[in-house]
């Protein structure tokens, strides 16, 4: 699950993540702080399968500590991970 958080305007937003780590949802411009979380699975194996990806991504993007940024205009927005 992606979560941004505006830094001025707009509302936060938990987003989910496609398998191939693509998301989408309706956001005001602005600038955002994001960072991963844990989603919730359906099943057993679902939840295992959610648990694996999200250790998947650097734990420094797994903290809400507003450290990572993210400008949020027209269009897609596409976040990088180092």
């Amino acid at each position: 699950m992606l979560t941004l958080q505006p830094m001025d305007q707009g509302h936060m937003a938990s987003l989910k993540l496609g398998a191939d780590g693509s998301f989408s949802g309706d956001m005001v411009p602005g600038k955002y702080f994001f960072f991963f979380a844990a989603q919730k699975g359906t099943s057993k194996v679902e939840q295992q399968r959610l648990d694996a990806a999200l250790r998947g991504v650097p734990e420094k993007y797994r903290d809400s500590n507003k450290e990572h940024t993210v400008k949020v205009a027209e269009g897609a927005v596409e976040i990088k991970l180092d």
